[in-house]
């Protein structure tokens, strides 16, 4: 017998709550029995906003986390697609390897890696997590389990990598991994004076990873000032040339718990603005060193439950990437424009993507992608509407994985070609595979 569970579940963002109908995914689970119903797969609940709720049934992944096989030689590894980034640097890193590609959480699972496609700060050098993917197992619209790579079954490996979820519930993936001599990244720091600076290195640079917080309290001659983080990964000879231990070894933690929810947000204009005067001012100090895995790749991670600072109401974050051609123009008047309105982002997060990702609904395209994080309130709707605009106008695109709130329209408009390819593909049935987001967006 199945047992069902009636949860209230959100996003990470916690800005939209939905009553599903859980049940936990196990191997002995007939989805064949619930294929009448509209259903989603939910592996952590690390996407932001609706993309993994489906009041029908909603199928928790996350206990679905086993390492089928690690070929601690080649750094090839197959997993059931619960397992986290976290759980799996703890058995990989002592071994000498690390994903091939992160997002800024190891809390996801490898199975939401595959629905976003998820992108790091190396995606300049070595692009998206599908370029790494070896093989998909996933169980289809017909309740039948399905193989699919590059090789065979293409069609359907371009439509799930990035898909979000919306091809089928995955079940097992296998992947190459990095291979590493530390666990200690090499970061160094630049200071950028303008926006056009801040991209010429960005261009230029060849380190692995890069990322770069963007001030959004500068203006004028200023405007687009950044801070770039730069990194490698540390080898041997790096370490003991600076008298450091190799630790080579991972193990998950948090230093910080917020213990309870704040019945208001904390940032403000003001409290923004304060931090990003001090923020540039602090990051000037050490501006060479060697970091561990998580405070280069993780850093939020070091506070638990970080989302509950925005208050009851929860946060949004805004994601676009907008061509390369027009990366320059539309990000100033995006800036221009929340600085007008005194709406600035907390942490923004600028990164350069070198090419297009395989997968037909991926994210990334050739150009600058920028991540802002705004608290829920009244007025921010109408600002973030504004802000879809601006983006449709440079030709540029919001990434789904943190959406909650674009309208249909807009969202045709940001991806036109490729919802034309995804309603008249095979592998994909309307209301079949479907969260509240696909209902919004697609139906």
């Amino acid at each position: 017998m199945v047992k069902n569970n009636i949860l209230r579940l959100s996003g990470w963002g916690r800005n939209i709550r939905s009553t599903c109908k859980v049940v936990e995914y196990s191997e002995n689970l007939n989805l064949k029995d619930f294929m009448k119903k509209k259903l989603i797969a939910r592996g952590m609940g690390r996407s932001y906003g609706d993309s993994s709720l489906q009041p029908k049934l909603t199928i928790n992944m996350s206990n679905h986390n086993n390492v089928i096989k690690f070929d601690k030689k080649k750094g090839t590894i197959s997993v059931e697609s619960g397992a986290s980034i976290g759980q799996l640097l703890e058995l990989t890193v002592r071994f000498g390897w690390f994903m091939p590609v992160s997002p800024g959480t190891k809390n996801v699972t490898v199975g939401g890696m595959v629905a976003s496609n998820v992108h790091g700060k190396n995606h300049h050098v070595d692009g998206g997590f599908s370029n790494f993917i070896k093989e998909i197992s996933l169980i289809n619209k017909d309740g039948k389990r399905i193989r699919c790579s590059k090789k065979y079954n293409s069609d359907l490996f371009v439509m799930t990598v990035g898909g979000m979820g919306l091809t089928g519930i995955i079940t097992n993936v296998t992947f190459k991994l990095l291979k590493i001599e530390t666990s200690k990244v090499l970061q160094k720091k630049i200071f950028t004076k303008d926006l056009k600076e801040t991209m010429q290195v960005f261009e230029k640079e060849k380190n692995k990873y890069s990322v770069a917080w963007l001030d959004f309290s500068a203006k004028n001659k200023e405007l687009g000032r950044c801070i770039i983080f730069l990194g490698e990964h540390a080898t041997r000879r790096e370490l003991q040339k600076a008298n450091l231990v190799n630790n080579l070894n991972f193990k998950m933690r948090n230093f910080i718990s917020i213990p309870f929810e704040l019945p208001f947000s904390v940032l403000n204009y003001f409290s923004i603005n304060l931090f990003n005067f001090l923020y540039y001012r602090f990051q000037k100090i050490n501006s060479k060193k060697f970091v561990g895995i998580d405070k280069f790749f993780y850093p939020l991670d070091r506070i638990k439950n970080w989302n509950l600072v925005y208050g009851e109401k929860g946060f949004i974050q805004y994601q676009f990437v907008l061509p390369k051609i027009y990366s320059y123009d539309g990000i100033v008047e995006i800036i221009k424009y929340l600085q007008t309105v005194n709406q600035l982002p907390f942490l923004p997060v600028l990164k350069f993507f070198k090419k297009s990702d395989i997968g037909i609904m991926s994210f990334p395209i050739r150009g600058y992608t920028l991540a802002m994080d705004f608290p829920v309130s009244e007025k921010i709707i109408p600002i973030l509407n504004q802000l879809d605009k601006i983006v449709i106008k440079f030709k540029g695109r919001i990434y789904l994985t943190k959406d909650s709130r674009i309208r249909k329209n807009n969202f045709v408009k940001m991806y036109k070609k490729e919802i034309r390819f995804f309603k008249n593909n095979k592998y994909y049935k309307k209301g079949q595979f479907s969260s509240l987001q696909s209902e919004r967006l697609l139906n």
